[in-house]
């Protein structure tokens, strides 16, 4: 079987990711990538959707982070799209 997403490459991803964004994201934002996306994807990758895989590879591109608003702004919407609570989450 071939295998079309590398977990351990994703989670090295979200690491950095983390490491980008830390001092200045929200923490929600930091906690979507640490303690629900990453722990899932070690523990059950299969609940894990399309939609924040593509979210989650959204946030390099083009040689380059993205900024910190436009890659927040972009989690929230998923979100919204996911119909996840989105409560608490203010200004984007």
């Amino acid at each position: 079987m071939k295998t079309f997403l590398d977990i351990e490459a994703a989670r090295a991803f979200i690491a950095e990711a983390i490491e980008h964004y830390i001092k200045t994201a929200p923490a929600w934002f930091i906690d979507w990538l640490d303690t629900d996306l990453y722990v899932r994807l070690g523990e059950s990758w299969a609940t894990i959707t399309l939609d924040e895989v593509m979210t989650l590879q959204g946030l390099y591109c083009d040689g380059d982070w993205k900024p910190e608003p436009f890659a927040v702004n972009n989690v929230y919407k998923m979100f919204d799209r996911l119909g996840r609570d989105a409560g608490g989450i203010i200004g984007y």
